[in-house]
C-alpha cells in the first residue's frame, strides 16, 4: 500500500511542486495542505475517545494515522477570519495535525518555532563551538548606540526574522536613524563581517554548498547574485551537522560569512528554506534528496 505524504504550504510554491512531481513518481500518495485554505477548503475531526482524526480535503478523507510523514514548507494562518479567539479555535484544531505524533515531520513545528527564536539560536549555536557575529538585540537606544560605536559598520534586521539585513547609516545620522528604527520595533544588530556568502543545505547526513556571489549587503537584495560551486572545509562540514542535529532539524539551510582568512562564521540555520533557485542555478540534487528524505521517514517506524 503506497505512503501517504503530507506537504504543507501553497500548491504555487515550485519547491512543493517538484517535490510532488517525485513523490508522485514513487508511487507515493501525497496531499498537498495550504493551511490558509481551512475551513474552506479542508476540515479536521478528532475523536477523544479514540484518540484519532481525519482529514477532509478535496482529494478525499484520509486517518491522521495514515499519514506517514510530512514537510513542513510554509504555514499561512486560515484567511478571513478576523475574531481572535475563533482564531484560536482554528490554531487548536490545526495543533491537531501538526503535533500529531503519528506524523514524522520534516521539520516538526517545535524545530520552526525554535528558528523563530533567533537570539537562543544564535547563543545556542556559540556554544556548539561556531563562530557568531559580535550583536546587539533590544530596543534600549544607549546601548544600541553603545554597540554600535564599537564597530566600524553595523548591520541592522529583525529579532524574529523575515526582511531584509540592511547597513546602518555611519557618522552624525547613525543615532537618528537607530532612534527612529528602535521607535518601531526592536532590532538586531550585528558587526558587519567582510567576506563571501555561503550557503549550506544540509538533508539528513549529506551537506552541500554553494558560494553566493554578490557585493549587496543582504544577497535576496541583488536580482543579479549568482551561484559558484563551493567545497566546504571539513571543520565546517562537521560543525554543520552537528549543528543540524542540535537544533532538532533533520534538514536546514545554514547561512555563513567565510571571512578572507578562512573562518566560517555563522549567520543563521533555515528549517524551511526556498531551494527551487538553488537547485536550478547549481544543479545540486536538493529535491531529490528531500524526496529520499521523505520517503525514508515515511517507512521507518516512530520511536
Amino acid at each position: 500500500m503506497p505512503k501517504t505524504i503530507l506537504l504543507l504550504g501553497s500548491e504555487t510554491l515550485p519547491e512543493l511542486q517538484l517535490i510532488q512531481q517525485k513523490l508522485n513518481k514513487s508511487n507515493s500518495r501525497t496531499i498537498l495542505l495550504d493551511t490558509a485554505r481551512l475551513p474552506r477548503d479542508f476540515q479536521i475531526s478528532w475523536s477523544p475517545e479514540h484518540n484519532a482524526g481525519l482529514l477532509h480535503c478535496s482529494c478525499g478523507t484520509y486517518e491522521l494515522a495514515e499519514i506517514a510523514a510530512a514537510f513542513w514548507f510554509r504555514f499561512t494562518p486560515p484567511r478571513g477570519i478576523s475574531e481572535p479567539t475563533i482564531q484560536k479555535d482554528y490554531q487548536s484544531l490545526l495543533n491537531l495535525l501538526l503535533h500529531n505524533p503519528a506524523i514524522s515531520w520534516r521539520n516538526h513545528i517545535n524545530t520552526i518555532r525554535y528558528h523563530q527564536q533567533k537570539p537562543q539560536q544564535l547563543a545556542h549555536a556559540k556554544q556548539l563551538g561556531l563562530s557568531v557575529p559580535a550583536s546587539y538585540i533590544g530596543n534600549n537606544i544607549d546601548q544600541a548606540m553603545l554597540f554600535a560605536n564599537c564597530h566600524r559598520t553595523t548591520i541592522a534586521k529583525p529579532v524574529h526574522g523575515g526582511d531584509y539585513a540592511e547597513r546602518l547609516a555611519e557618522g552624525p545620522q547613525l543615532k537618528q536613524a537607530l532612534s527612529a528604527r528602535l521607535q518601531r520595533s526592536p532590532v538586531t544588530l550585528q558587526q558587519f563581517i567582510a567576506g563571501t556568502n555561503i550557503r549550506t543545505y544540509v538533508i539528513d547526513d549529506t551537506v552541500l554548498s554553494v558560494e553566493i556571489a554578490s557585493a549587496n549587503t543582504d544577497f535576496r537584495t541583488d536580482p543579479q547574485a549568482y551561484l559558484l560551486p563551493h567545497a566546504l572545509s571539513q571543520s565546517a562540514h562537521h560543525q554543520a551537522l552537528t549543528l543540524c542535529a542540535a537544533f532538532g532539524m533533520h534538514w536546514t539551510a545554514i547561512d555563513w560569512r567565510l571571512t578572507p582568512d578562512g573562518e566560517y562564521v555563522f549567520l543563521e540555520a533555515n528549517p524551511a528554506p526556498c531551494f527551487y533557485r538553488f537547485e536550478q542555478q547549481s544543479r545540486l540534487p536538493l529535491s531529490d534528496l528531500l524526496t529520499d528524505m521523505l520517503l525514508k521517514a515515511a517507512n521507518q517506524p516512530l520511536h
